[in-house]
C-alpha cells in the first residue's frame, strides 16, 4: 500500500494570506519591490525617507519569510496585487515619469516586425 501524495499547496491562497498580515502602506511598498523600483525610489515616490522604506522591506522580508525581493515579487504576484501585462507595470507609478512610462508602452506593444 502506498499512501496518496500529499494534495498540492494553495499557493495563491497562502500568497494572499501573507500579504493580507501587511499593512497598507507595506503593500504599496510590495507592490513597488514587485516593479523593481530601489528604497530610495521607493521613497521618493510615497514621499518617506529611504531609511523608512528599508524598515518596512525589513518588516516584509520578516512577515514573508523571504530573504530577497525576487521572493517578495513572487509573493506579490500569486497573490494578484501585481500583474504581469506591460500596460500596468508602464502605468505604475515611476520616478522616470509619466512620458517615459507612456514611451514603453509604445515600444512594448509594436510589432516585433514592424
Amino acid at each position: 500500500y502506498t499512501p496518496p501524495p500529499p494534495p498540492p499547496p494553495d499557493i495563491r491562497g497562502d500568497a494572499i494570506a501573507l500579504v493580507g498580515t501587511l499593512t497598507d502602506r507595506q503593500r504599496e511598498v510590495v507592490t513597488l519591490i514587485a516593479l523593481g523600483r530601489t528604497d530610495k525610489q521607493i521613497g521618493r515616490l510615497l514621499h518617506r525617507s529611504p531609511r523608512t522604506i528599508g524598515g518596512h522591506r525589513h518588516a516584509i522580508h520578516a512577515a514573508f519569510g523571504t530573504p530577497s525581493a525576487v521572493e517578495v515579487s513572487l509573493v506579490a504576484y500569486r497573490a494578484g496585487i501585481v500583474r504581469t501585462d506591460t500596460r500596468h507595470a508602464a502605468e505604475a507609478p515611476s520616478p522616470v515619469g509619466a512620458r517615459a512610462a507612456a514611451k514603453r508602452l509604445a515600444l512594448a506593444e509594436t510589432p516585433c516586425g514592424g
